[in-house]
């Protein structure tokens, strides 16, 4: 008798598997090298993390890798290299940021059809620390319009106003701030301040307290507490 050999049920399922690949859902392989750079970032393993960020064309990263290691000057070069390529706001704003100057950042906003809020924000530190304080509040406030979810935005705005003796517009500011972040102790403590110029001791206290359990090491924090309980006191007498 002739004996017939029929392919086994196994070899016919693992040749049909080919067809059922794209349907496996697995990470693409640019995905895990940009996760593994991450996690080398994370990790301080500058250098391995630099390597996959140019691997993978993100200049960004890239350029954060060089601070990191304290090479602006490479930060820098990048930055004009991809410039020469193509003009984007991102990179303009890069530049502005690296070097403390105006014009790529005003390039950048321009470049953008206003709607770069980094640029703004970027322009406004720049504004404050050379001491243009209303000019810096009229960049956040562009920068705000766009971007209203950034906490340390809201937070400079507070500050410039505080220092303009717009208390009104700071406290909104500060406000918003520990809205999207509740751990920001500057905050807390700049509303129990305004608070304390207002003489509501009971309601800068409250801010105060939640300001300490940031900031345990701020003596001016826990002497603003102090004060705010005497005042208290002498207003329920």
């Amino acid at each position: 008798s002739r004996t017939c050999h029929y392919p086994s049920v196994l070899f016919l399922k693992s040749f049909q598997r080919p067809k059922y690949l794209s349907c496996l859902v697995y990470p693409a392989r640019h995905e895990l090298k940009r996760d593994l750079a991450r996690r080398y970032l994370q990790c301080q393993i500058f250098a391995s993390a630099l390597e996959l960020f140019k691997e993978l064309e993100m200049w960004d990263e890239v350029i954060t890798c060089y601070q990191l290691m304290s090479k602006p000057y490479k930060a820098e070069q990048v930055v004009r290299q991809e410039l020469k390529r193509l003009e984007t706001p991102q990179m303009l704003t890069i530049l502005g940021e690296l070097t403390a100057e105006e014009e790529p950042l005003e390039k950048a906003w321009v470049l953008s059809q206003h709607r770069y809020a980094r640029a703004r924000r970027s322009l406004a530190r720049i504004a404050f620390d050379k001491g243009k304080l209303k000019l810096g509040c009229d960049y956040l406030r562009d920068a705000l319009r766009i971007q209203p979810l950034n906490s340390s935005a809201w937070y400079l705005l507070g500050v410039n106003c505080m220092r303009l003796d717009d208390l009104d517009e700071a406290l909104v500011a500060f406000q918003r701030c520990i809205q999207q972040d509740t751990e920001i102790g500057e905050a807390w403590g700049n509303i129990g301040a305004i608070y304390m110029h207002r003489s509501k001791p009971l309601h800068a206290l409250s801010a105060l307290e939640e300001a300490f359990k940031h900031k345990r090491q701020s003596w001016t924090v826990l002497e603003n507490i102090l004060t705010c309980c005497m005042q208290a006191n002498h207003h329920r007498r």
